[in-house]
């Protein structure tokens, strides 16, 4: 659910108008629930802190999938190569993932 002044929304989409993309409402925009991480003094800044916390959200899948792994790997034989190709791996999630 996200708050505007007296005004409950339970979407973040339902801060835009469908047709025309601009805000409904003006104001601060806080988020709970699964919107916690939303402090916004507007609602285009609330948008784009959303957009960041699903780039948040999609990097900490990858980390746990595709860089973890190799991690642990280095920490079992502790090789330069294992650290390099770790390194890399979160590089490449960065790049694939970045903040906007």
């Amino acid at each position: 659910m996200l708050k505007i002044g007296e005004y409950e929304y339970y979407d973040i989409t339902s801060l835009l108008d469908i047709e025309t993309q601009q805000p409904v409402v003006d104001g601060a925009v806080k988020g709970y629930g699964v919107h916690h991480g939303i402090d916004a003094q507007s609602v285009a800044q609330a948008l784009e802190q959303y957009a960041n916390l699903q780039i948040k959200l999609k990097r900490k899948a990858a980390y746990k999938d595709e860089s973890d792994p190799l991690y642990m790997e280095y920490l079992f034989d502790e090789s330069e190569q294992k650290l390099q190709l770790w390194k890399d791996k979160v590089a490449e999630i960065k790049q694939r993932y970045p903040f906007n």
